[in-house]
C-alpha cells in the first residue's frame, strides 16, 4: 500500500501499537506504550492515520483501532465488550451475509 511508505516513524509506531493491541487504545495508553515526549506527538500521528483511512476513532470510548481494507469502503459498526474491551467491526457487507445466513 502506497500510503504506508509515506508514514513517519511516529505514525508507524502508533499504527503498529494499535495493530498489536487486543482492544481499542486511547491517546494516553499510546503515550505510555510508545514513550513519546507528549500527547501532541500521539495526536498528530493519529490525525494523519485517520486522514489516510488507516485508523478509526471510537468516539464512545475516545479510543482508536486500526482500519481494515474493508472498513474504508463500507460503513462500519463496532461491537465492544463491556467486560474485556475487545472490539470487532461489522461492515454492511458482513451484516448482510450474517443476516441472510
Amino acid at each position: 500500500m502506497n500510503s504506508l511508505r509515506n508514514l513517519t516513524d511516529n505514525q508507524r509506531r502508533v499504527l503498529q501499537a494499535l495493530s498489536e493491541a487486543t482492544g481499542p487504545l486511547g491517546a494516553y495508553a499510546l503515550l505510555e506504550r510508545l514513550d513519546f515526549s507528549g500527547l501532541t506527538q500521539v495526536y498528530r500521528a493519529l490525525d494523519r492515520l485517520i486522514a489516510l483511512g488507516l485508523v478509526q476513532r471510537l468516539e464512545s470510548l475516545n479510543a482508536y483501532v486500526p482500519s481494515s481494507e474493508h472498513d474504508a469502503s463500507h460503513p462500519t459498526a463496532f461491537a465492544i465488550c463491556d467486560q474485556c474491551g475487545i472490539s470487532t467491526t461489522w461492515s454492511t457487507v458482513r451484516w448482510r451475509i450474517a443476516s441472510n445466513a
